[in-house]
């Protein structure tokens, strides 16, 4: 059989016996199969939800921290936020509305936040809604968690 070159116009006979291509393509078919079951993850764990601190930094963390020492983002710091007075923070400028609020964040207050920021405390500047209730609660979770927080409605602080 020959073969002709399109570009140039040459004719030559077509290579005998196996060509590169077969030749590499068993180990090549393995290789590929290896590699993907290497990188793959496991059923189990594609099928478990993600971690509130993988949420949180998801949703949350291009604003805010949640920290000890305090680190300058657009939001405020959330660490210790469960329990304490919604637009008080120190060192952080918030919205008159959410200075005025008279709200203590727990997690009925955090869940309705992250809800509908904007229609919780009309007139609040932060842009986030959270439809989903258990992505909520798994971030409100571990802002507890992390956050050095843990009160609820029942033992949070009275209004200044």
């Amino acid at each position: 059989m020959q073969l002709r070159c399109m570009r140039t116009g040459t004719t030559a006979a077509a290579p005998t016996g196996r060509s590169r291509w077969r030749r590499w393509s068993g180990p090549a078919v393995l290789f590929s199969t290896l590699l993907a079951a290497a990188v793959a993850k496991p059923a189990a764990a594609a099928d478990s939800p993600p971690s509130g601190e993988a949420l949180f930094k998801r949703n949350c963390g291009t604003c805010h921290v949640i920290s000890q020492t305090p680190a300058k983002r657009q939001g405020p710091n959330l660490y210790g936020v469960v329990g304490r007075h919604a637009g008080r923070l120190d060192g952080f400028t918030y919205s008159e509305a959410l200075k005025n609020a008279e709200l203590v964040w727990t997690d009925a207050t955090l869940d309705a936040w992250l809800t509908d920021a904007s229609k919780f405390v009309p007139g609040s500047v932060m842009p986030y809604r959270q439809a989903d209730p258990a992505v909520r609660s798994a971030i409100i979770d571990y802002l507890k968690s992390a956050g050095g927080g843990g009160s609820t409605a029942a033992d949070a602080p009275k209004s200044d």
